[in-house]
């Protein structure tokens, strides 16, 4: 999210796996708790190579809870017999502790949970929404359904503010580790967003536009016309118009669904995806029929029901 800021113009698309807006307090939390063990090992404020090792070990197996979940834990390290010491699940733990040791350092595990404390994009930007909402490169979202150490309400979070953007949520018994483990699945997603062809923004201008008020009217013969929601899932929770849903992640896909003899009218929460899906959907097929609902949810919102709940 940083680099979205620092090398705008060097990135074309982006892919955000397992993030969030703003370090959690929870997050600051256990960070904190894992500094308290590091601070435990008297060795800590040694200038050494092995410095705080032990408290290092114990720092890295807070950590370790947090990034698998129960299910993960009770299938891979639950005993088979009825021992009363050296469980599977405590050898673990002493196994990646020393795994660590061997390949970091105290200080910088302190000091890289310090820097993820201060993670905050919207510091010096307006606040969190109006730093989203700046960015303007194309980007995907990837949440864990399992993921307790950032889950997937942040990743949601940040697919409503950053105005071109689509959010895909894949199931994994991992938790947070599943953003390393379930490579096919986030693989697959990301090389569907890189084949994507990149949208001009400067022609986004050609795409036809519908006013709200032109949209209120053809609801009188909806024979004549179709209604696509280019949304996720979850935003059609909160408001909708109605009509089909396509993600605009899926469009390319589904493009079977959308009428070709119809008016076509393609909404989204303000019109910038639905403009793009548009673009995509004109160059793949030359679908001529298709018209983007100016202003989107937000102007439905302002100009015609304003019981439709604005977000």
């Amino acid at each position: 999210l940083e680099m979205a800021f620092c090398e705008e113009l060097s990135i074309k698309k982006m892919t955000l796996i397992d993030t969030g807006a703003k370090e959690s307090a929870r997050n600051i939390a256990i960070h904190e708790s894992q500094r308290l063990a590091l601070a435990a090992d008297p060795t800590l404020i040694e200038n050494e190579e092995d410095s705080g090792k032990n408290g290092l070990k114990a720092a890295r197996a807070i950590g370790l809870l947090t990034y698998r979940t129960y299910d993960a834990f009770e299938q891979q390290q639950t005993d088979t017999d009825h021992r009363l010491d050296d469980f599977r699940a405590a050898s673990y733990i002493r196994y990646q502790g020393d795994k660590l040791v061997k390949r970091f350092h105290a200080h910088n595990y302190w000091h890289l949970t310090k820097c993820m404390d201060t993670h905050d994009i919207g510091r010096n930007r307006g606040g969190i929404e109006n730093a989203l909402g700046q960015i303007k490169i194309p980007t995907t979202v990837i949440g864990i359904n399992t993921d307790e150490l950032i889950p997937t309400i942040e990743q949601k979070f940040i697919q409503q503010h950053i105005p071109d953007c689509s959010y895909y949520e894949i199931s994994s018994e991992y938790g947070h580790d599943g953003f390393l483990i379930e490579t096919t699945k986030i693989g697959n997603i990301i090389n569907q967003q890189l084949n994507k062809p990149l949208i001009n923004k400067t022609i986004t201008t050609m795409v036809k536009e519908i006013t709200v008020t032109e949209l209120k009217e053809l609801f009188d013969n909806k024979d004549d016309f179709q209604l696509i929601d280019v949304r996720e899932p979850f935003e059609t929770e909160i408001a909708t118009i109605g009509g089909e849903l396509i993600p605009q992640g899926q469009v390319l896909n589904e493009y079977l669904k959308v009428s070709t003899d119809k008016k076509v009218v393609i909404y989204c929460r303000s019109g910038v995806r639905s403009a793009n899906a548009i673009e995509e959907l004109q160059h793949l097929n030359g679908f001529d029929n298709l018209y983007n609902l100016k202003g989107g949810i937000l102007a439905w919102a302002d100009e015609i029901d304003a019981s439709i709940q604005k977000y």
